[in-house]
């Protein structure tokens, strides 16, 4: 058995208290906490302290938040507050949701028959036509990034997750100039097994690049 995480128990801008660690990766961790007032549970991802030291991943990640809660759909996560910690760093809170991932759940049962995988991909295809349309391309489409929220029913509830590496294809401006100088031509980001050729060779990507992804989430 693992040391224990020292900060179970600690509670972030004065209203989350973190209960239970329940992932961790290189960007940092996600937590399984309570909102003391409302009781209400919430995932918080908080970055890693290394990573917070850098002022471009902390805008990186001030980003993700920005970016996943302008995204109002039924079948992405939803994030709803962000904050500062003077123990933690920088971390925002999420939707809670209980069920597995697409990946866990292909190892757990096996390939999904044809009707039911085509019942799943028109909630995740759906998710991605509307953020397309907001001009926001996910660049790390797989199938750990899929969550279902029922487990065992054939019509599972799917959320696409972690637009931590997401591009908005109209940048919007900043006091540093912009989203280009957070994400350029060259560099590669995402999951290779899943990646678009233009993604794996660092050139520009738009939305074909999601599209690609989702047809190897389909095959698998």
């Amino acid at each position: 058995m693992g040391a224990p995480d020292r900060y179970v128990g600690h509670i972030l801008g004065e209203r989350y208290r973190l209960n239970q660690r329940v992932g961790a990766g290189g960007f940092g961790s996600v937590y399984l906490s309570e909102h003391v007032t409302l009781k209400r549970r919430f995932a918080i991802k908080v970055l890693s302290r290394q990573l917070d030291m850098d002022p471009r991943f902390v805008k990186r990640f001030e980003r993700e938040a920005q970016l996943t809660a302008s995204l109002e759909h039924p079948n992405i996560v939803q994030v709803t507050d962000f904050g500062q910690d003077d123990l933690m760093g920088s971390w925002f809170a999420m939707e809670y949701l209980q069920g597995e991932d697409l990946q866990q759940h292909i190892a757990r049962v096996g390939r999904l028959n044809g009707a039911a995988a085509v019942r799943l991909m028109r909630q995740i295809v759906d998710a991605f036509v509307y953020a397309h349309r907001q001009g926001v391309i996910h660049r790390d489409v797989k199938s750990a990034n899929v969550f279902l929220l029922s487990s065992d029913a054939v019509t599972d509830h799917a959320k696409v997750l972690d637009f931590g590496i997401a591009r908005v294809l109209e940048a919007f401006e900043d006091e540093d100039g912009g989203e280009a100088k957070l994400t350029k031509t060259g560099t590669v980001m995402g999951s290779p097994a899943y990646m678009a050729p233009e993604q794996a060779l660092g050139l520009d990507v738009d939305h074909r690049t999601d599209i690609y992804s989702l047809g190897i989430v389909l095959y698998e």
